[in-house]
């Protein structure tokens, strides 16, 4: 499910935020954190963090096989469990409330009711998806709440200065480190100017 940008999200944010959801749910991983932002930099249509994590070795087949890895070990940023196998332990079926709502609202109910007045309070929440760690709201949205990244090299490197747990050690599985990352994708911003 993709949100439309919003007031104060730049393109960039919001793309990237919807694949990194999408890699979260393609995992059934229960949270949206900074691991899948690396898989998300990998496949995003601007090349820049793509080629600079290129020029490392790190590539989508071997990065998912790291996170998936890295978060079944318990070693990521967030819990191993989605919403929807955690509300199935008492019964309940969220992808059938999810099928509800939109064949009686509409099909999209859900992204509707998260962008109202009440919904817009909840963030996130079990209807729309996974949580999203506080690891990958500082990457996405600093601390003042929005970001605005001119190219994915400069989301990469605000990803590279959370301090992630979970990112360093899908890094270090694909046999590199944040500060490495953080030097060639400095260098590889000034050359482009």
């Amino acid at each position: 499910m993709t949100r439309r940008a919003e007031p104060g999200r730049d393109p960039i944010t919001v793309r990237l935020m919807a694949a990194a959801r999408e890699e979260a749910d393609r995992a059934r991983h229960g949270y949206v954190g900074c691991e899948h932002l690396l898989l998300a930099l990998l496949t995003d249509k601007d090349p820049t963090a793509r080629d600079i994590l290129a020029d490392h070795g790190i590539r989508l087949p071997t990065a998912r096989a790291a996170v998936v890895g890295v978060i079944s070990s318990g070693s990521g940023d967030g819990p191993r469990w989605n919403a929807a196998d955690l509300l199935a332990t008492l019964g309940v079926d969220l992808p059938a409330i999810q099928r509800q709502m939109r064949a009686g609202f509409g099909p999209h109910a859900i992204d509707e009711l998260y962008r109202s007045p009440v919904g817009r309070h909840l963030s996130w929440g079990p209807l729309c998806g996974p949580q999203m760690a506080p690891g990958l709201k500082k990457a996405l949205f600093g601390s003042e709440g929005r970001a605005r990244f001119p190219t994915s090299g400069h989301a990469l490197l605000s990803l590279l200065d959370t301090g992630s747990a979970g990112l360093a050690a899908v890094l270090a599985a694909l046999g590199t480190s944040s500060d490495l990352l953080r030097l060639a994708a400095r260098e590889r911003l000034r050359q482009a100017g």
